[in-house]
């Protein structure tokens, strides 16, 4: 009997083992963090019900936060690494006015918890019963003055992990007479974190121990010394930063040549400059997009840098500048309006270098330049480029193994 109580029966003992396994397995498979871009989690055209369109957007750095407070519904930004703030216009006629969405990225989970736990909105607000969405969450109604009790506002904070995730809508009681319609965005906007809280891109450099190529990019303070510019310099908009991937480029041949030579993959970002207030002459430098490809191995970037094509119609500069351990340079008066000739022209000059097993880009473009008999732009954006590919290299060169 005594031997009989120390051995367990077989099939308990494979209920146990099953059980341990799937407790570990259910450890392995929660992430960490979320490590994506926070502009990566938006909600697209497609995510929004029929008739909605994106009507503006912004994204903010760590950067920016350092700079000036930018201006949001959201009050905890201690310790935010990005924002993205999007405003969706309703269709035609309809009952829905405003559509907002914030998404925060924090370094840390305790920063995310900390900065949901400080949110305030004011006594104007109410909080009301809704099912838990993420790992905390809170639901808001605006309470409606007396004069206008036929409508709704309602807000929906969430957190994931290190993501904070905040939806308001607003729009008559008719059609919005609860929370549901914004606590359905926000749970899509959730779900996209949840699917993937760690970029494909990342996943591909970790397991070939590679550093994470956003932090090989210069920062609108790099570029801000580099160019001994007075004005900062910020995200463009417009043009969202990314992952690049060797499926994303669209001919099949470009996809087969770039896995050969193992490019593992890269990142691409554009910034912009706002225009100096009073400024007497055109500025040289007020567009950047710049880009980081990671190969391996890393003697495979010659050619990679060999197969870069520069500005289309552009020749390549025979006088390359000397840069990481190979450039080409391209710099041209470029149609701010390629199918008109008589339009503007944008002083725009192209570099690709090689770094260890680091193949980038940098794109400089000025201010639009009338008169196209003048070359003093177009010299001072082919110098200020050069200036920036050396800063970018130099970022490069400190993270070579």
């Amino acid at each position: 009997m005594e031997y009989a109580l120390r051995i367990a029966p077989e099939p308990m003992k494979r209920l146990v083992l099953t059980l341990i396994m799937f407790g570990l397995a259910a450890c392995a498979l929660q992430p960490a963090q979320v490590s994506g871009d926070a502009w990566s989690y938006r909600l697209l055209p497609e995510d929004l019900p029929a008739g909605w369109a994106l009507s503006g957007q912004d994204l903010y750095t760590a950067s920016d936060f350092a700079a000036v407070a930018p201006i949001t519904g959201t009050t905890g930004l201690t310790n935010a690494q990005q924002l993205y703030s999007a405003r969706y216009r309703p269709p035609q006629n309809s009952q829905f006015a405003d559509f907002t969405l914030d998404i925060i990225v924090y370094a840390s989970t305790a920063e995310a918890q900390a900065a949901l736990k400080v949110e305030a909105l004011g006594d104007e607000w109410e909080q009301v019963e809704a099912a838990l969405l993420g790992d905390e969450s809170r639901v808001w109604h605006f309470r409606n003055p007396a004069e206008a009790t036929n409508q709704n506002l309602y807000r929906v904070d969430f957190r994931y992990l290190n993501a904070i995730g905040s939806v308001s809508l607003f729009g008559a009681a008719e059609v919005l007479p609860n929370p549901d319609e914004a606590v359905s965005h926000a749970r899509k906007v959730l779900a996209k974190m949840q699917a993937a809280p760690q970029p494909k891109a990342l996943e591909k450099l970790q397991a070939a121990q590679l550093p994470d190529a956003r932090a090989l990019m210069l920062t609108p303070a790099q570029l801000k010394a580099a160019l001994s510019d007075g004005v900062g310099w910020s995200l463009n908009n417009l043009l969202l930063p990314g992952w690049v991937n060797n499926e994303d480029f669209p001919n099949a041949e470009a996809q087969k040549t770039l896995n050969e030579l193992g490019r593992v993959t890269g990142y691409q970002m554009w910034l912009v400059k706002p225009p100096v207030e009073g400024q007497a002459t055109l500025d040289p430098a007020v567009g950047l997009f710049q880009q980081v490809s990671v190969y391996q191995p890393a003697a495979n970037t010659a050619a990679g840098l060999k197969a870069m094509v520069g500005l289309p119609g552009t020749d390549e500069l025979k006088d390359s500048p000397a840069i990481g351990e190979g450039a080409r340079m391209w710099s041209a008066l470029v149609p701010q309006d390629p199918n008109n000739r008589q339009t503007a022209f944008i002083a725009t000059s192209e570099i690709s270098f090689r770094a260890g097993r680091y193949l980038a880009s940098v794109q400089l473009q000025s201010q639009p330049i009338n008169d196209v008999t003048s070359l003093t732009v177009l010299r001072q954006n082919h110098d200020l480029a050069i200036v920036v590919a050396e800063a970018l290299a130099k970022n490069l060169e400190s993270a070579k193994p």
